[in-house]
């Protein structure tokens, strides 16, 4: 079988190595971009610091075990914190890993 080629194509230019998750390159799939979000989170620190604190009724669900760390952490910056609760069974995606008790627990503090 002989291999066709196009007299016209360019030669492929092959892609740069990725080196870290952070890499721009228009080639790469977006699950590989996922990290970007975390490159923005010294801005996103320095920008909450050089707000007032918010006083809106707060509801603070955390990953299981994290409650008393995350609400020492969060709470000079949030004032009204009138319901916080442990998620259990989560870690990082709350939402996704215990679907029904995060529904339940939002439903239950809008009621309020």
């Amino acid at each position: 079988m002989r291999e066709r080629t196009c007299a016209h194509a360019a030669p492929a230019v092959p892609a740069p190595p990725l080196t870290t998750p952070g890499d721009r390159h228009p080639r790469r799939p977006a699950h590989d971009r996922r990290f970007e979000l975390y490159r923005a989170l010294d801005k996103d620190v320095s920008d909450t610091v050089a707000d007032a604190p918010t006083d809106v009724p707060t509801l603070l669900m955390t990953a299981q075990g994290q409650l008393d760390p995350i609400r020492a952490t969060v709470a000079p910056r949030m004032t009204n914190i009138v319901w916080a609760v442990d998620v259990p069974h989560a870690g990082h995606w709350l939402v996704e890993e215990n679907p029904e008790f995060v529904t339940a627990e939002l439903l239950r503090f809008l009621d309020e």
